[in-house]
């Protein structure tokens, strides 16, 4: 299709060299613009001087009475000249002479302007566009960029939201991250209410978006501005990056109001760990929401995501007490990966104070839960030195394969759509 023309005037109709009028997929007229009026004078039907003569057939085609025999005898122009003027030539310089218009063949002039159009307008099966697909990566991610930043009215409320729910959080659990043995349960608990909200606010923002983008993309996409793959792409980097910065400026009040360790290393990687966590859920969350195809399933789709990774975090139920037909919930989810990594940057090598065993009395030494430092703690929870580095390579390593599920959901919803 090279354009489309809604009601043209009776100007624009004359433009054009050739007509072919179809109805219930059968061939009504094909011919000169000039010859038509001609043939349907020969079906008794002449055009008023008033109406325009494009509206005038439309008319008579949707006629239920007139349409049976419009189709009977449809047919080529009786004209039987070349499309065309001027000498320009007509679609494969074919004159439409001489063929019956008697019942029955319309089939071959169906045949023969298929043949014709197909040859004429052959379309080149791979698409070539005028720029590199990662040059369109780049120009599209700036693009999603500017367009997340230019409603300062949107990022500002945006910005007020997460600093209220920091603040919250920060005010429960306000100076609660001690040195103590009382304060290593608000210390866990904070930190996984932490992750939670960090969970639960990149989930809702990703299953819905992409039906805010859907028309734009449609649009874009169908008329060949560029290729799929640069465009999914390049919303995952900008939508991480938005999001990853937003999740930072949610956490930032927070940790500092708890009193969570305030060593540069320790606030880079919690920094880091806050920000992996993101893209991966982001990532998952975009894939989830394309391919449950429409807003309403999208919205219903977000509980059921939440939950698992809320309940299997390794913090509501401890490992050993989980079902063994729901284990693999808890190794699936990045929650745990990203809680057992918090854990270990809060904990390790952090002396607490008041574990003395010689204020406690010799009988109770074996059953009393005290801890001289965070290393016995994160033990006494199955959690190594070694699960740092191991649980950061899983995170990494699951952006990518979700990166891809992401891909191909959009692929499926874009091409479904």
């Amino acid at each position: 299709v090279l354009c489309t023309i809604h009601q043209p005037s009776s100007k624009i109709f004359d433009m054009f060299d050739g007509l072919v009028l179809l109805a219930k997929g059968r061939l009504a007229y094909y011919g000169t613009i000039s010859g038509a009026m001609e043939h349907f004078a020969n079906e008794g039907l002449q055009v008023p001087i008033t109406e325009n003569p494009a509206d005038q057939y439309m008319e008579w085609l949707q006629d239920p009475k007139l349409q049976p025999q419009l189709l009977d005898h449809g047919g080529a122009s009786s004209a039987s000249q070349e499309l065309g003027h001027g000498g320009r030539p007509s679609l494969q310089g074919t004159e439409m002479t001489g063929a019956s218009t008697t019942p029955g063949h319309s089939g071959s002039y169906i045949d023969d302007f298929s043949s014709t159009i197909s040859e004429t307008f052959a379309v080149k099966q791979k698409t070539v566009y005028p720029i590199s697909k990662l040059r369109q990566t780049f120009v599209l991610f700036y693009r999603d960029l500017l367009n997340r930043l230019k409603d300062r009215k949107v990022l500002a409320k945006m910005i007020i939201r997460k600093i209220i729910m920091s603040l919250i959080l920060g005010i429960v659990w306000f100076d609660q991250a001690g040195d103590t043995q009382d304060s290593i349960f608000p210390t866990q608990s904070s930190l996984f209410f932490m992750t939670i909200l960090n969970l639960a606010d990149t989930l809702s923002m990703t299953i819905l978006e992409l039906f805010v983008f859907k028309a734009l993309v449609l649009r874009e996409y169908r008329n060949g501005h560029y290729a799929l793959p640069p465009w999914v792409f390049s919303y995952m980097f900008s939508a991480s990056l938005y999001l990853s910065v937003g999740n930072l400026i949610m956490a930032t009040p927070a940790y500092f109001l708890i009193g969570f360790r305030s060593e540069a290393k320790c606030i880079g990687t919690y920094a880091l760990v806050n920000s992996l966590l993101t893209v991966v859920i982001g990532v998952f969350g975009m894939g989830v929401g394309a391919l449950t195809g429409d807003f309403n399933t999208a919205r219903s789709a977000l509980g059921p995501v939440l939950m698992p990774n809320l309940i299997f975090s390794g913090f509501l139920i401890p490992y050993d007490d989980i079902p063994g037909y729901f284990k693999w919930l808890y190794w699936a989810s990045p929650v745990q990966y990203a809680l057992t990594m918090l854990n270990i940057n809060e904990f390790q090598n952090k002396d607490f104070t008041d574990c003395n065993e010689d204020t406690i009395p010799d009988q109770c030494v074996d059953s009393a839960d005290c801890f001289s430092d965070g290393d016995e703690l994160l033990e006494e929870q199955n959690i190594t030195k070694e699960n740092f580095g191991q649980d950061l390579l899983i995170l990494f390593a699951l952006w990518p394969a979700l990166a891809l599920f992401m891909y191909y959901s959009i692929r499926k919803f874009i091409r479904s759509a």
